[in-house]
């Protein structure tokens, strides 16, 4: 992924990272965001590695000439990679050059961080966990996990910081350490 797009189903784009960006590709991700279409072909790339042109066409409906265009219009503005293979038979493959991620509403964050280590959804928490060991190589940022999962950024943070509460901490070391390892990254911008 080359772009980072943290959004809000309400309020839209609220910020973009990396900050130095070139202002072309950050006018075209506010156009192909404000663009239903193309939003909702972003969306259904997000967090998958490449999906099939054509299955698009039943998981957006709309037509395969509309998909089409739009795909196309999304290439050349560089948010997507398109390729040709062969496989049996002649397909499109497309890849997302961005990652899209969210948080949950203002007021179920507050409450999710005021019963912090209180209140475990082990079901999301299993997820992000079997997620992790699925690759135990690699290092993923609380950005990846949340667009992988589709589970919001803020709960995914929530979830991994459990294991750091001296409450569920307790209770993980009754069971061993906690099931991933941690590593935190910082980065100096220039300026």
């Amino acid at each position: 992924m080359d772009v980072c797009v943290h959004y809000e189903k309400d309020a839209g784009i609220v910020d973009i990272l990396p900050q130095n960006i070139k202002p072309q590709l950050r006018k075209d991700l506010f156009e192909a965001w404000n663009t239903p279409i193309q939003q909702k072909i972003l969306l259904s790339l997000n967090g998958k590695e490449e999906v099939d042109a054509s299955s698009l066409t039943s998981e957006i409906g709309h037509s395969a000439s509309t998909i089409h265009e739009n795909v196309e219009r999304l290439t050349r503005k560089g948010l997507l990679e398109s390729k040709i293979i062969y496989k049996g038979k002649k397909r499109k493959i497309l890849t997302s050059h961005i990652l899209l991620v969210t948080n949950n509403p203002k007021y179920k964050k507050t409450i999710q961080r005021f019963f912090q280590g209180l209140w475990v959804n082990s079901k999301k928490t299993k997820q992000i966990i079997e997620f992790l060991q699925q690759q135990p190589e690699t290092f993923y940022t609380a950005e990846e996990i949340a667009a992988k999962t589709r589970i919001p950024l803020n709960e995914v943070q929530i979830l991994l910081n459990n294991f750091d509460s001296p409450l569920t901490k307790g209770v993980s070391h009754a069971f061993g350490d906690a099931p991933f390892e941690k590593k935190v990254l910082y980065k100096g911008k220039s300026s």
